[in-house]
């Protein structure tokens, strides 16, 4: 299983052009889905993502994102100058988006949209860029429960790509796992994976993306606290309560 747990809040975000009204830049410090930026005429114009401070990445991911008609360019910069392209992606990009990389240590970070197909447009609704974890635990997969309205949906767009994506159009879908055979290292990797969420009594004060054992890839908070249970010589057990977030 892979996390995917660190997003952008607290950074300062600049974007080039002008976004739709109502949808600004400042939207993808959030870690929701329903809170977007959008600008329907892009040919050129880039987001600007300071950090603060340097911060390991080897992965992005861009949530809810419908780019249709422009390609994306990921780079970083460790003075807010000079930047140094990691990869592209060809239009479109529609759904949860996630891009591993080798490992880069920068301050600054920049997604820069140039126009492919003439008409241009380009919706996102948050950032998650950081060190993902991915666990060397066995995975049990314990129960589910999934609404009536929750399931898969195509989306074939006029350039003949077809995406999938999950829709939840009514209630959330619960999962929980059981992680086993977690040793002194791992440990440390939820614990802080946990600082960075914030879980407590309720559910995880943030979101976080993650893929199963499966490939399957989901947004989801962890509902209610992080307990371990010491099984023998420092290994752990962890069921994680997981439940999407809308």
């Amino acid at each position: 299983m892979k996390f995917y747990y660190q997003n952008i809040s607290g950074a300062a975000l600049t974007y080039s052009g002008t976004a739709t009204t109502g949808f600004p830049v400042s939207n993808l410090m959030s870690p929701d889905m329903n809170t977007i930026f959008k600008d329907t005429s892009i040919d050129g114009e880039y987001i600007t993502i300071d950090l603060g401070t340097s911060r390991t990445c080897n992965y992005i991911v861009i949530g809810n994102c419908q780019v249709l008609g422009a390609d994306i360019t990921v780079s970083y910069s460790t003075d807010g100058s000079t930047y140094t392209s990691i990869f592209q992606v060809d239009p479109p990009v529609i759904g949860n988006f996630v891009k591993e990389f080798g490992s880069v240590s920068a301050r600054y970070w920049k997604l820069t949209f140039e126009s492919y197909f003439g008409v241009t447009s380009v919706q996102i609704a948050n950032i998650y860029l950081g060190e993902y974890f991915e666990t060397a635990s066995n995975e049990e997969f314990l129960s589910t429960n999934e609404s009536e309205g929750y399931g898969n949906n195509s989306i074939e767009t006029q350039a003949g790509y077809v995406f999938t994506h999950e829709t939840q159009s009514q209630e959330r879908r619960n999962v929980k796992y059981l992680m086993g055979f977690i040793d002194s290292d791992e440990y440390q990797k939820y614990v802080t994976m946990k600082e960075n969420i914030k879980p407590s009594e309720a559910y995880s004060l943030y979101p976080f993306y993650y893929i199963n054992s499966s490939g399957d890839m989901y947004f989801a908070r962890h509902y209610g606290k992080f307990v371990f249970t010491m099984k023998a010589f420092d290994i752990r057990e962890l069921t994680l309560n997981l439940i999407d977030e809308l």
